[in-house]
């Protein structure tokens, strides 16, 4: 096919996304990322939008969709951005679509007065790209951020959580975690294992290669029955501290989860609050910690959880750490 200087158009869509628009973008996606997208159909469809701003870039031929980006927002908070979705049909690549996909958004994101924006890539080829485009690595992941202001991710980091202050508050996770719990875990926090319940670790100690699919790691283990998520928010809308209750078996639960360093007594406020909701239900309380962690297990300890006789070995990514078993027997 013959191509005139316009083409390709990219055309621009904000959720929900017209109907007719959905199937295509969605056989797109699954077609490259091999996953299926059934739990993002509501988000499709604008069950997000009070939370956050979902962007579309798609370039089209007839019917089809063969290449997107997708742009997502926060409404509220520090202005964060991430770009995930950013797929070409086989049929169309090594036309620099991606590379106009990805400009176009975060162009159109910096119009916004976003802060930062993060996207993840293992793979090599579309690193450079993102480089090219101001995008950069951060240290023990393969997670990449641009910041409008052209700061090195690493300093944005540091200077986010400095901001946050006032009194914290707890809530259920929500839709408006899906881009701050980003920044919360890309921090190198001490703790090896920050939540063994969704087998996340520290960068310190493994490299973290979510970005984007971490509020959904989250949002599966709270739809779970008897499954829940309370996260910790600064005043100004910070994400500092996330803790989960996992069933484990029936009328047993597990708890863990973690705060940032600067924030660290908001995890024992989120640790009491999932736990109190535990014993009301009736449940059997326990956790797991790393060998590693004497810290966070003198904080369970403080809390009333003792060191079980049972042995236990957590396995994160491709790691097989020792750990202690800890029974909650009251404060």
């Amino acid at each position: 096919m013959s191509m005139s200087t316009n083409w390709p158009e990219i055309e621009q869509f904000e959720m929900p996304l017209p109907a007719e628009l959905r199937a295509p973008i969605v056989r797109l996606w699954e077609r490259t990322f091999e996953t299926s997208y059934a739990p993002f159909e509501l988000v499709l469809a604008g069950s997000e939008n009070d939370a956050n701003r979902n962007v579309v870039f798609v370039v089209r031929q007839e019917a089809a969709v063969v290449a997107s980006c997708q742009l997502t927002i926060a409404r509220n908070g520090v202005l964060l951005g991430g770009v995930g979705e950013v797929a070409v049909d086989d049929a169309h690549r090594k036309q620099g679509l991606a590379t106009r996909l990805c400009r176009q958004a975060r162009d159109w994101f910096w119009g916004q007065r976003g802060e930062v924006v993060f996207l993840g890539t293992v793979n090599p080829a579309a690193a450079r790209i993102y480089r090219r485009l101001g995008w950069n690595r951060l240290p023990g992941t393969t997670v990449m951020a641009a910041t409008r202001v052209g700061a090195w991710p690493e300093s944005f980091l540091v200077d986010h959580f400095r901001s946050g202050s006032g009194e914290v508050s707890l809530r259920p996770l929500d839709a408006a975690a899906r881009l701050p719990i980003i920044p919360l875990v890309l921090v190198a926090h001490p703790w090896q294992v920050l939540d063994v319940n969704l087998g996340l670790s520290s960068i310190r100690f493994t490299r973290q290669d979510r970005c984007m699919s971490l509020y959904p790691l989250y949002q599966r283990l709270a739809e779970l029955p008897g499954g829940q998520v309370m996260a910790a928010w600064t005043p100004d809308g910070r994400l500092v501290g996330l803790a989960s209750a996992c069933p484990r078996s029936p009328g047993v639960v597990r708890l863990d989860g973690f705060s940032h360093p600067q924030f660290l007594d908001s995890w024992d406020v989120l640790i009491r609050s999932l736990l109190r909701r535990c014993l009301q239900q009736g449940a059997t309380v326990c956790a797991v910690v790393s060998s590693e962690d004497e810290e966070k297990r003198a904080r369970f300890a403080a809390l009333g959880f003792v060191v079980d006789d049972a042995t236990e070995e957590i396995t994160i990514a491709e790691d097989r750490l020792s750990a202690q078993r800890l029974a909650y027997r009251g404060e």
